[in-house]
């Protein structure tokens, strides 16, 4: 009896069971059949061939793999099923597969259905997806990202016939972008082969990055066999993905290189940015092996390390004794010093010793002047010798960067320092600047200047300033007006010269009109514009 009872109910377990398969089919196929995107059901719901069953069973069954499996298992179900419906039903599976792309937008999916298709039912999947939903390319950047994959060429030469000219590098761009990692070398063996001008492709570079950001040792190992070792940007890429992927292995990767010291400098200073940024001790003992390594190189190292390690990196100044390495590991410490915490490193500065002070002071000038000149101009002048804060701050272009700023506050304040040489140069500085910020109030500031050799400083500052633009006219004419005794100037001449390079009838007129030489001076100088 009791056997009989579990007999009894296994059947029923079965029963039950299949009961609720059926049910969860019904589910699916409503799901899959009732919900596509709103365009593309529009096209099915009058479709002269709408789905039958054997269709609606393939429906099912994708939905299934959808919901239950995954990864490569999933993959491959898709891809089977759409296979088999392309020989059973071939519209209808084309149809539907746009639907499902739509439905599922992910490269995995899209490369199963495309990799189902032929090249002819690949081109009409796309046309389905792309020109009958109606929303453009960048909504299924993936599916080209998918044919880029599965066939790159023909998915090339389609957008080329298909896609308007206006959205045909994007395109370009997606496809690549699946490309290269389906084939690596094939995508940028063609790539390579077009120039930098064709804009409808994306740019090599890019492309490449991919690669070497899944697989810097392969992407490095084609660079060292190709012609492309010379394109210093892809070597950079590449050695600086070695970096933070592999950074023991960069110095082997360098030695290997056969380019020039430059390419070699420059290919090398993004890489060992993202060395001291992740691996600061890998970067540290490169540092110590490489011979000779040039300022850039190490103002690149001791930059990136000072942005997360700065303790260490201000360790590694201490400890170091070359006086030219000091000053670069100096200037990088400084750059990302100062946009953290300026007064701080107003203050190391200034406790420093005279030797270091010497050595680092220029380079922290210039990069506190980028970041607040007026702070840098008013605070060292209080704290270090005027000789000294002048000269630093002339160094470093300070009024200028002021000057852009706030041309009044740069000016008024220049206009309080004792007379020197340096107070003069730093009149140019922002007189230049200031000049292309508001000429009537710095022609305000000028008149109000009593010392004679500032005065002038001022005006041939702001005359070379409007020539650079050149505004000849404009700066013959301000020089003529402020220094109306000025007579065959050297400098006013200098302007003159080059106007009648630029337009010799102008430049004559205004001579002409104005009597500022002599008939012989005129002709000579006319005659040595012209011989230029």
């Amino acid at each position: 009896m009791p056997l009989k009872f579990m007999m009894i109910g296994a059947v029923l377990s079965i029963i039950i069971s299949l009961c609720f398969l059926l049910g969860s089919n019904t589910t699916l196929l409503s799901n899959a059949s009732s919900n596509p995107p709103l365009q593309i059901q529009t096209d099915l719901k009058h479709s002269d061939a709408p789905f039958g069953t054997e269709s609606k069973s393939y429906i099912v069954r994708l939905q299934r793999a959808v919901q239950f499996l995954q990864g490569f298992e999933q993959a491959n179900e898709i891809q089977t099923i759409f296979q088999q419906w392309l020989i059973e039903s071939r519209n209808d599976a084309i149809q539907y597969a746009a639907v499902f792309m739509q439905q599922y937008p992910q490269q995995s999916i899209a490369l199963a259905v495309l990799e189902a298709a032929d090249e002819n039912e690949q081109v009409q999947i796309m046309n389905t997806l792309i020109n009958e939903s109606g929303l453009g390319i960048y909504t299924f950047d993936f599916a080209f990202r998918a044919w880029g994959e599965s066939s790159p060429i023909h998915a090339l030469n389609w957008v080329t016939d298909t896609i308007p000219m206006a959205t045909q590098a994007s395109a370009n761009q997606f496809v690549f972008e699946g490309w290269i990692k389906s084939a690596p070398v094939d995508s940028i063996d063609y790539l390579s082969t077009f120039g930098p001008m064709d804009i409808k492709l994306p740019d090599l570079s890019a492309i490449f990055s991919i690669w070497a950001s899944e697989s810097s040792e392969s992407a490095f190992q084609y660079l060292l066999h190709s012609q492309l070792q010379n394109n210093t940007e892809l070597v950079s890429i590449s050695l600086r993905h070695i970096a933070e992927q592999h950074p023991e292995q960069l110095r082997a990767s360098l030695d290997l290189l056969t380019i020039t010291p430059e390419q070699r400098i420059s290919s090398l200073v993004p890489a060992i940015r993202v060395l001291f940024q992740h691996h600061p001790s890998d970067g540290l003992r490169l540092m110590h092996d490489l011979e000779s390594p040039h300022y850039s190189i190490i103002y690149a190292g001791a930059s990136a390390f000072a942005q997360h390690h700065l303790d260490n990196a201000k360790h590694w100044l201490r400890q170091t004794e070359n006086p030219e390495h000091k000053a670069a590991i100096a200037a990088g410490i400084a750059e990302t010093w100062v946009n953290q915490d300026m007064q701080g490193a107003v203050h190391w500065l200034l406790s420093q010793t005279n030797d270091i002070q010497q050595l680092v002071a220029a380079d922290y000038t210039a990069a506190m002047s980028a970041h607040d000149p007026a702070f840098t101009a008013e605070h060292l002048y209080e704290q270090l010798p005027i000789e000294q804060s002048l000269e630093l701050l002339r160094q470093s272009d300070t009024a200028s960067a002021w000057a852009k700023q706030d041309p009044e506050g740069a000016l008024n304040w220049i206009e309080t320092l004792p007379p020197s040489s340096e107070k003069l140069a730093l009149i140019n500085q922002a007189s230049t600047q200031a000049a292309q910020q508001d000429l009537a109030q710095l022609e305000s500031w000028i008149d109000t200047l009593e010392n004679e050799d500032e005065y002038q400083s001022a005006v041939f500052s702001t005359a070379y300033a409007l020539a650079s633009e050149q505004e000849y006219a404009n700066a013959a004419n301000w020089l003529y007006h402020k220094l109306p005794n000025n007579r065959n100037d050297e400098r006013m001449n200098g302007i003159l010269e080059v106007w009648l390079a630029h337009n010799t009838a102008q430049a004559k007129a205004w001579i002409t009109a104005h009597d500022y030489l002599s008939e012989e001076e005129r002709k000579q100088l006319v005659a040595k514009a012209l011989n230029h």
